[in-house]
């Protein structure tokens, strides 16, 4: 049996350079439609053209697909892997944009953090020389207050005493320590270098003892408030007094204290400078501040 394929198809295909590509359903159906229309090859009656009007195959009227060469598939490996590595790209590069925003971001607080270390420090400093120099007055008064009573002598059973004019409380400031609290606190410390951090936890713990210092001051003047309000006057400068023998036994023994806790504050704020002032001169180790805190203890006077 000979197939004979339609005209339209011979046509094409001697037109269009490309392979001729029809889907499945459109080449069974048309080899399906020529089969019920071909006649036997031997058959001599078939090879008439005469009588081809009679047996000739009619236009076969289903539509036809165009044909196309076919495009270049993009589900090959090759295409998959460059999608992929056009995406891995696209991700690294987003990844690094954000990184390095959030690290210029992370510059700048930390920039932000140390200057104002700085400028806090630079405050501070002012503040605690001015407290050491007040503890120093007060310390002095309450030595002499203590040598007057003790030398005020006994009549008719009471003592009456003048005590010396002078600062007879510490009148300082409490420094602040608000800017490296809060940088813990909301996590702004992470960005400062180990060795910085160093010398800001170092400053912090001196700021600690300072506080505790203050604190046995203010518990120490609680005692001698509670005497003051038994004899009926204020112990200060200029002030006179008239106590029993236990009264002023019971007053020296807290002006004593008061000394040793004066002593604790003047200390305790010597420290605290010496490192403030390692902080606004941009230390770089623990050891600088140690250096200034040893050298600003060595010239203070006993």
């Amino acid at each position: 049996m000979v197939l004979q394929l339609p005209a339209v198809f011979m046509e094409r295909a001697t037109r269009d350079p490309w392979p001729i590509w029809l889907p499945g359903d459109v080449l069974g159906s048309t080899i399906s439609h020529m089969r019920g229309r071909l006649e036997p090859a031997d058959s001599m009656k078939a090879a008439s053209p005469a009588k081809a009007g009679n047996s000739s195959i009619p236009e076969i009227t289903r539509p036809m697909h165009d044909v196309h060469a076919p495009h270049e598939s993009i589900h090959t490996w090759k295409a998959f892997f460059i999608h992929i590595a056009t995406i891995v790209v696209g991700l690294l590069i987003a990844i690094g944009l954000e990184q390095t925003v959030e690290a210029i971001h992370h510059s700048n607080e930390r920039r932000q953090l140390i200057r104002e270390m700085r400028e806090e420090a630079e405050r501070n400093v002012e503040t605690l020389r001015f407290d050491v120099q007040s503890a120093r007055a007060a310390k002095r008064w309450t030595g002499a207050a203590i040598l007057v009573l003790q030398q005020a002598p006994v009549v008719s059973g009471s003592i009456t005493v003048s005590l010396p004019a002078g600062i007879s409380l510490i009148e300082g400031h409490q420094p602040s320590r608000a800017v490296w609290d809060i940088a813990k606190s909301n996590g702004k410390a992470g960005l400062i270098p180990d060795n910085l951090a160093e010398i800001y936890d170092r400053q912090a713990i001196e700021a600690t003892r300072m506080e505790l210092a203050v604190q046995n001051i203010l518990t120490n003047r609680s005692t001698i408030e509670a005497l003051e309000s038994r004899l009926h006057g204020r112990v200060q400068g200029g002030a006179t007094l008239k106590l029993s023998p236990q009264e002023r036994d019971e007053l020296v023994l807290a002006l004593s204290n008061n000394i040793a806790a004066s002593s604790g504050v003047i200390y305790a704020a010597t420290v605290w400078q010496a490192a403030a002032e390692a902080v606004a001169h941009n230390a770089h180790s623990r050891a600088e501040m140690d250096a200034n805190i040893d050298r600003l203890l060595a010239v203070q006077p006993e």
